[in-house]
């Protein structure tokens, strides 16, 4: 039997190519290659009714912290953990379970191991850095939350937060702390990775995963921008930089916004688990926040509530009207540049009424959407702003402007048109390079190519 056709040798192999000596040269025959335009892949070989059958693997985010090789692969077996928020991490326990040892009680995880883990309660940094002392040589996040255009997993996944849905799958982003690790990461959708935890914590079952790495020939990139909506500089970014890149790329670049907020609830400004009353929320955070002071944005110089209602009017804006293919967000686009061109405050109901006509907007639509994610003016949560809350702490977000492309934060936020594109252009293999990156980087400006 081939290599090819024997599932434990392809299983056992820790590298995506066979080279074979045709003719006196090298030639590259592909054993279990995966899509060109992918940067990474993941598989399951054990247990085999877990493998997916298809070149592009399990979906999966990568992190961008850790150190992900240009290209390589490894094999190894999968232990899973849940409190890996707290130190120290206890290697004696977690699934599956092994031999006992007369001794010491639970066999100890031996080196090397990929470590799984569920999502939430601290950042995807702290996570891989507790992994990584632990002596794990990856770490792999299984998804708690079901992505909304699966409702496969929305209808029929009942573990952790049953019924919920994100419409994007989230940036395993670094909190600024993560200097120090080394581990790769990443982050399987929760259709995926539920079936991994059940066969290893549920049924005692015994794991293989594979993770390789290669430079994509893409032919579509991912980025966005943590915004602070007051900050001069991240309007500067949003407008100067990201907009013109966003236009020249057209429908081959995927934007995504996202907003600072503050969660009122851990100043008791309110809302569940706060513990203050109706009276304290008044005197601590009065004029600051919405929803029973759950959502809040300090500030003394502009109504803080009419800013979280902004931020939560653009959060809606971009549900209805963000971007889908053969178009950017061009109504997104349109209203946030009359408004921090022309609304001098967040309370001008007029300014902000042009702004909707100037887009194309209709009032009503957001108005509805206000209503549907949790009335602001009511002792409810809004899905929107949780969303916006829960990423801040997930992604490790602290600071804006931040920047990333392809999940992976750059450096310098206040980066021009040019050298932003030359970041999005120096992630792509030579020759999958955009058309505006061959011919505008070069000898031309690129916003006028």
């Amino acid at each position: 039997m081939s290599i090819a056709n024997n599932p434990i040798l392809r299983a056992s192999m820790g590298w995506s190519w066979l080279l074979v000596a045709i003719a006196g040269g090298s030639k590259f025959i592909s054993v279990s290659a995966f899509p060109l335009n992918a940067t990474s892949h993941v598989q399951i070989y054990i247990p085999t009714h877990l493998h997916k059958d298809t070149p592009n693997g399990i979906p999966h985010t990568m992190s961008n912290f850790g150190q992900h090789p240009q290209y390589g692969s490894l094999v190894l077996p999968v232990y899973f953990y849940f409190q890996l928020c707290e130190t120290p991490v206890d290697t004696s326990k977690g699934y599956p379970p092994r031999r006992k040892d007369a001794a010491n009680g639970s066999m100890r995880w031996e080196p090397p191991f990929i470590l799984m883990t569920p999502r939430g309660d601290c950042s995807f940094t702290t996570k891989a850095r507790h992994a990584q002392m632990a002596g794990a040589s990856a770490i792999v996040i299984a998804d708690t939350t079901c992505l909304c255009s699966d409702q496969n997993c929305v209808q029929n996944n009942t573990w952790r937060d049953p019924g919920t849905c994100e419409e994007h799958p989230p940036a395993m982003a670094d909190d600024g702390s993560g200097g120090d690790v080394t581990i790769p990461g990443f982050l399987l959708h929760k259709d995926d990775a539920v079936p991994i935890k059940e066969a290893i914590v549920d049924k005692g079952q015994s794991a293989l995963m594979s993770l390789r790495w290669h430079k994509p020939q893409n032919d579509s990139v991912h980025f966005g921008t943590w915004i602070d909506i007051l900050d001069d500089h991240s309007k500067l970014l949003l407008h100067d930089t990201i907009g013109p890149v966003a236009n020249a790329l057209g429908e081959r670049g995927y934007f995504y916004p996202h907003y600072m907020l503050h969660n009122g609830t851990r100043t008791n400004c309110g809302g569940e688990s706060s513990g203050g009353t109706g009276n304290e929320t008044q005197g601590l955070c009065y004029n600051m926040c919405t929803n029973n002071g759950r959502y809040c944005y300090p500030t003394h110089r502009n109504n803080g509530t009419a800013v979280v209602l902004e931020i939560l009017r653009r959060s809606c804006i971009w549900k209805h009207h963000g971007q889908t293919k053969g178009d950017i967000g061009r109504k997104w686009w349109d209203y946030v540049s009359y408004f921090d061109t022309n609304c001098q405050t967040y309370t001008d109901d007029k300014c902000i009424h042009e702004a909707y006509n100037n887009a194309g907007i209709k009032k009503e639509e957001i108005d509805n959407c206000f209503t549907d994610t949790g009335d602001p003016t009511g002792d409810d949560p809004n899905s929107l702003l949780d969303a916006a809350l829960r990423a801040q702490i997930e992604y490790g977000v602290t600071i804006a402007p931040t920047l990333w492309v392809n999940h992976r934060i750059l450096k310098d936020p206040a980066a021009s048109p040019g050298s932003f594109l030359q970041s999005i252009c120096d992630l792509n293999a030579p020759e999958s390079e955009f058309k505006v990156c061959r011919q505008c980087l070069h000898d031309q400006d690129p916003m006028e190519c």
